[in-house]
């Protein structure tokens, strides 16, 4: 999935990968509003030394607004990678780790309630 080819893309000398996968620049209007220049300090070692960078958002697929960000912010952009996954696995991924990140038991039917209006 994304975070495999993320890892198999960060070893790469010529892509320099963000400080952390996710960063959701372009999905979050709160994040989005911080600027440009938050944007390329998430990659540490300099945009302009290398010949392409990453950002492994799965969130821009389903976040309003991202394409239309992305097209007006990085009009030079040559590759769109996009990665598709059977849903039900996604959707399990994704409560996986939900689950890993909160400290409170979840259970699966009430979270999945309340997570399918976002599909």
């Amino acid at each position: 999935g994304i975070t495999a080819l993320f890892h198999t893309l960060s070893e790469h000398p010529q892509i320099l990968p963000p400080s952390f996968k996710e960063l959701q620049f372009f999905g979050s209007g709160f994040t989005y509003a911080a600027g440009a220049s938050f944007y390329t300090a998430q990659f540490p070692c300099g945009i302009q030394d290398y010949h392409a960078t990453m950002d492994a958002s799965p969130g821009y697929m389903v976040s309003l607004g991202a394409a239309e960000r992305i097209s007006a912010d990085l009009p030079n952009l040559h590759k769109f990678i996009v990665c598709l996954r059977d849903p039900v696995d996604r959707t399990y991924s994704h409560f996986a780790m939900v689950a890993r990140m909160d400290p409170a038991p979840i259970v699966i039917s009430p979270w999945l309630r309340g997570w399918i209006p976002h599909l």
